[in-house]
């Protein structure tokens, strides 16, 4: 029969299961602390791919226009001239968060299109933020996302 206090099996049950939770907590907010850059590069690459898949399916050139100073892009889409896509659409022009910068390597245009084939021009965007650095990479492969090297 047993008079009182816990044996040692319990404690380490305990200590355990405390050790896992501080471990879920600690992975959960450092994956919060890069989440703005990346956050926008996602949202920013899944547009790009499905402006390729618009281009094909529409038979019209699109292109994805930056502008380095505002921190916004906007759609155009091509015909005799480009045009900006209708603002109220999924291609409508957006603003990155404000923690967020948007960095073009010098010899990068502004502007990167995709053909009614799929194809889109090579690319690379840097987006940056105190809590990480995040690049999207288009090319000829399509569009990903990739951490920035140091």
């Amino acid at each position: 029969m047993r008079n009182r206090g816990f044996t040692l099996l319990e404690i380490l049950v305990v200590i355990t299961l405390i050790a896992l939770l501080l471990a879920a907590v600690r992975l959960s907010l450092r994956m919060d602390s890069d989440q703005p850059a990346r956050q926008e590069a996602d949202r920013l690459a899944r547009r790009m791919a499905q402006m390729c898949q618009e281009a094909v399916l529409s038979g019209r050139p699109y292109a994805l226009q930056l502008d380095e100073e505002t921190g916004s892009y906007q759609f155009l889409v091509g015909g005799s001239t480009w045009e900006a896509v209708d603002p109220d659409s999924l291609f409508g022009p957006r603003k990155f968060s404000g923690s967020v910068e948007l960095v073009l390597p010098p010899t990068q245009s502004a502007t990167i299109a995709c053909s009614t084939v799929g194809i889109v021009d090579a690319a690379r965007i840097g987006l940056r933020s105190d809590s990480g650095n995040w690049d999207i990479v288009s090319g000829i492969a399509g569009v990903r996302v990739e951490a920035e090297v140091q």
